[in-house]
């Protein structure tokens, strides 16, 4: 199944991204790249699906197997290179919070 995105220059350094389902949400360009970082930047949101994700995917395999996972969170760290400008490395630690 397609799902359908659009984008849109706003001004010089921000994209103004949709979805299907009406969502729409701002992306800036990050200071050290001349931008004001107003918000997430694109290899943000790159960095944070890995994050969503993973946590979506634990949470209903764990549905699934009926273990009794309340929530899961996580914390996310992105390194950039500058030569050529592209995420370096990325960082997560996952915490499951049990029913009881």
């Amino acid at each position: 199944m397609a799902v359908l995105m659009r984008g849109t220059t706003v001004g010089d350094t921000k994209v103004k991204i949709s979805h299907q389902s009406g969502a729409e949400y701002l992306v800036s360009a990050p200071t050290d790249n001349g931008g004001d970082g107003s918000s997430f930047s694109p290899t943000d949101l790159c960095a944070v699906s890995l994050g969503a994700c993973a946590s979506l995917i634990m949470k209903m395999f764990a549905a699934g197997k009926n273990i009794p996972v309340e929530a899961i969170h996580f914390e996310l760290k992105k390194d950039m290179v500058a030569a050529p400008r592209r995420i370096e490395r990325i960082t997560v630690t996952y915490t499951m919070r049990y029913c009881q």
